[in-house]
């Protein structure tokens, strides 16, 4: 007969189990937001790949035409129809798919689960030098770091396989790590930056939970700030990607520099801010919030209803 240790330790091992099973449920959902906006991340991706724009008519022919030779946009649209076009716009959205499923996972996941762990381990060296919203802050930020690396190292490959379809270019197995460095830098700053200022924002709640506006309010800050700020190595991220020769990448942002000014770096910017961010950096984060908050509810719910006592299902938010 097992002692109440024992069945409080079986119960609290039942309660984690369906804690990460709710948080991998909601990961997997949000991340799917990305698939009904792909043709606009299409769209930035042949933007980045061209560089300035001068006229509309110039972002029209970019926009919807399939090529990964800026100087032939003209010459490949004359004769491709406009449902082609509008149909290429969906070019690589399995890869996508695949990728963000994956990625959001590991992402959203994963980093509460080092976050706690790294939250712990900081407290006691910093214990009365630092505040408990600093903490959380910083353990934030370092947790990012950790996820952007494991995200390049394992889901590159399919970033790559994505952008080469959405600008006619055929991936190549030599050419699936091509660019991994500026998606290296890029990724470890973008989960830095986006947990770090959600923190900053969501540490300040004197509630367990962050109430939904916080985390409106706190993935709509992060979204944004990640969005300006990555966008330049979004830029050469991509160049590098569909580029026909590996190059480093200080050989291609001199080269962008040089060729298009420091206008290249912004190609693509306006489009992300006024749809893809909403939609891609506030969105999926903010469902997956809320879908974990439920289902966890819900679980512990049940865990209530039961004959015996359970430990409480521990939040990974705070």
């Amino acid at each position: 007969m097992k002692s109440e240790t024992q069945i409080s330790n079986d119960s609290l091992k039942a309660s984690s189990t369906k804690t990460l099973f709710s948080e991998f449920i909601a990961a997997a959902t949000a991340s799917q937001l990305d698939t009904l906006i792909h043709p606009v991340n299409t769209v930035v991706t042949r933007l980045q790949n061209h560089g300035p724009i001068h006229s509309v008519n110039e972002l029209k022919e970019v926009a919807l035409t399939q090529s990964e030779i800026p100087n032939a946009v003209q010459l490949s649209a004359a004769g491709t129809s406009k449902k082609t076009k509008i149909k290429s716009l969906w070019s690589g959205v399995g890869a996508s798919a695949v990728q963000k499923l994956l990625a959001r996972s590991l992402r959203f996941v994963g980093q509460g689960h080092l976050q706690q762990q790294t939250q712990s381990y900081l407290e006691p060296l910093v214990q009365g030098h630092a505040s408990k919203e600093t903490v959380q802050t910083l353990s934030g930020g370092l947790a990012g770091v950790e996820i952007g690396v494991l995200e390049s190292i394992f889901f590159h490959p399919l970033d790559t396989i994505k952008i080469c379809q959405q600008v006619g270019k055929k991936p190549t197995f030599g050419g699936l790590y091509q660019g991994f460095n500026a998606a290296l830098g890029r990724n470890v700053l973008a989960s830095c930056v986006f947990f770090s200022v959600y923190n900053g924002w969501v540490s300040h709640n004197k509630n367990e939970q962050p109430s939904m506006k916080d985390n409106f309010l706190g993935s709509t800050l992060a979204g944004v700030t990640n969005t300006v700020i990555l966008n330049p190595w979004d830029v050469i991220k991509t160049r590098m990607q569909t580029a026909n020769h590996k190059t480093t990448m200080a050989e291609m942002a001199l080269n962008l520099f040089r060729l298009q000014g420091i206008r290249a770096f912004a190609s693509g910017l306006g489009t992300k801010l006024l749809i893809q961010t909403p939609v891609k950096a506030i969105g999926p984060f903010l469902m997956f919030q809320l879908l974990k908050d439920y289902l966890q509810k819900k679980s512990a719910e049940n865990v209530s209803d039961a004959p015996c006592k359970t430990a409480a299902i521990p939040t990974l938010t705070k």
